[in-house]
């Protein structure tokens, strides 16, 4: 399928200050990834990484602060029903029919060298959207807030962040509201409506020149989705691997083991709705060419 990731202009009003419009990155979270695989993190198919939508956000640097603030009017297709793209966002799957109607972000980071030889970002997020039911046509709500670290120590970093989030929908009368629709890579698929989720990534830059690779990095990254209502059950994701470049290759070679994991194998995310809950096992090689 043929899909927009981001489509954006900025302007630099100064040395400090920029602000961008278009189908931009939400600031949320570890910027620009919470993780370095090619699979992601389980935040990432809940909408909280590498997400992009349509709006505008400011980014202004002070000292060792990085603050950030935007507003999006929708997602990128302004279509909830449109399963082809990139993010995943909320989506109208025919039964559970939800829509993002305009959404607030702000981050805060800070950077700081706390260990000698090392560097520290330490950083917190929210969001706060409204939620349009396509049946109701009331509006609910979804808050979320972010807490965030990263710390590089010559040829190793370390990733840990937690998330907390909640929609309150307007679902119609008799149909359940712990859980909505999201949707990506033309499949939707359904995740708890409440939870909390938690990462942790180890990585490690391979220090040594070789005559063609630019550059070698090995990773272990894994991550945890909990619903928070009755019907909840926690999704995983445990991904080890290696990425390098060659000239204008880039490959990805990940080992993902997942648990009641969407896109791992699992029918869901941090939902108890049968199918396959099971540890599932894949084997990912990746090859692009850049240029």
């Amino acid at each position: 399928f043929n899909t927009v990731r981001f489509a954006d202009l900025t302007y630099h009003f100064n040395e400090r200050t920029e602000i961008t419009g278009g189908i931009t990155q939400t600031p949320f979270g570890l910027q620009p990834f919470a993780s370095n695989s090619f699979w992601f993190s389980v935040n990432y198919y809940l909408g909280f990484e590498d997400d992009y939508d349509a709006g505008v956000k400011i980014n202004h640097q002070r000292g060792n602060w990085d603050f950030q603030a935007a507003y999006f009017m929708n997602d990128e297709y302004n279509d909830a029903a449109k399963f082809a793209r990139y993010s995943f966002d909320v989506a109208d799957d025919g039964e559970f029919r939800n829509s993002e109607d305009g959404q607030y972000n702000v981050r805060a980071n800070y950077t700081g060298r706390f260990i000698r030889g090392g560097t520290t970002e330490i950083g917190a997020s929210y969001q706060y959207g409204n939620i349009l039911n396509l049946d109701t046509s009331r509006s609910g709500d979804m808050n979320a807030f972010a807490l965030h670290m990263r710390h590089t120590q010559n040829d190793i970093k370390v990733e840990l962040q937690y998330i907390d989030y909640e929609y309150n929908l307007e679902a119609p009368e008799g149909q359940a509201d712990d859980r909505l629709a999201l949707s990506s890579f033309t499949f939707p698929f359904l995740a708890a409506a409440n939870g909390q989720t938690y990462s942790a990534n180890l990585i490690y830059s391979v220090p040594y020149d070789f005559d063609h690779i630019e550059s070698l990095t090995c990773y272990s990254e894994f991550s945890l989705a909990k619903g928070e209502d009755a019907s909840g059950k926690n999704s995983s994701q445990w991904v080890n691997g290696c990425s390098l470049g060659w000239d204008k290759l880039f490959m990805y070679v990940d080992s993902i083991r997942g648990k009641n994991m969407w896109f791992s194998g699992g029918p869901g995310i941090g939902l108890d709705i049968g199918g396959l809950q099971d540890t599932t096992h894949r084997l990912n090689i990746n090859l692009g060419i850049y240029f």
